[in-house]
């Protein structure tokens, strides 16, 4: 426990993490106050923007999950320090799990504030320009569960990008490493035979936000990628880099 709370002290004083939170506040204020001020009689809030408005923060918090992820795995190595920490704490794997451990419970909080404020402040802003169904729309159920939904991408971003960041020992070769795979190697793998598609990276995330999704394969029509199936690969896929990273650090010198 001593050591987990170290490594959260360590997380939350960097300055690169508060600059990540502050600008993401930044963002959801403006964001907000310019939909509520674009509103108008013809063209009302409803509650589809109390839903947009959750997922789509929290799949932005996700983002800034995987930058917070990718700037704990480097931070150590970027400044040269990690032969002073594994002086103070020599078990290596133990030393990982603190830090996997620490990322989880940050990112976990800043996404449930994050949905817990987006909700109410939502809410207010189709109170004063916007409409709602009368009756029972069960918005607030689904709310919850797509919270539920985004809090978990957040999370998976996160160790997802620490677990690149420890790989490579370089912050910066994760971000890029992100770059390339969204805009050009995703591009590439839409090129191989359908039946790849079901486990790319970006077609399980749009399945797991969106609690399922049709996949078009082509001339067999469509494939229906479940939820659950999309958050056992995502899991998968960051627990196997997050178990490499682990294992070539145990090996690796640290000079």
């Amino acid at each position: 426990m001593r050591l987990l709370r170290v490594e959260l002290r360590r997380l939350l004083s960097r300055r690169t993490v508060r600059v990540l939170f502050m600008l993401f506040a930044a963002i959801f204020v403006i964001a907000l106050v310019a939909n509520y001020l674009h509103a108008s009689d013809k063209e009302p809030l409803t509650e589809a923007f109390i839903r947009d408005g959750g997922l789509g923060f929290g799949n932005a918090f996700a983002v800034v999950s995987f930058l917070i992820g990718a700037t704990s795995g480097g931070a150590e190595w970027a400044a040269r320090t990690m032969e002073a920490l594994l002086v103070w704490e020599p078990r290596r794997v133990r030393l990982m799990l603190a830090k996997v451990g620490a990322l989880a419970i940050v990112v976990v909080t800043g996404a449930v504030v994050v949905q817990a404020v987006v909700g109410p402040l939502s809410r207010l802003a189709v109170a004063g320009r916007g409409v709602m169904p009368p009756g029972d729309t069960n918005l607030w159920s689904d709310y919850v569960g797509n919270s539920l939904t985004v809090i978990s991408l957040a999370v998976l971003g996160a160790v997802f990008g620490f677990a690149i960041a420890s790989l490579t020992r370089n912050t910066g070769f994760a971000l890029g490493a992100a770059f390339v795979y969204v805009v050009v190697i995703e591009a590439l793998l839409h090129l191989l035979p359908n039946w790849v598609l079901p486990f790319t990276l970006v077609s399980n995330i749009g399945a797991f936000v969106q609690h399922g999704l049709d996949l078009n394969v082509g001339p067999d029509g469509t494939v229906r990628l479940s939820m659950l199936r999309a958050g056992i690969t995502l899991t998968c896929y960051v627990a196997a880099l997050f178990a490499l990273a682990t294992a070539l650090f145990r090996r690796r010198d640290v000079t």
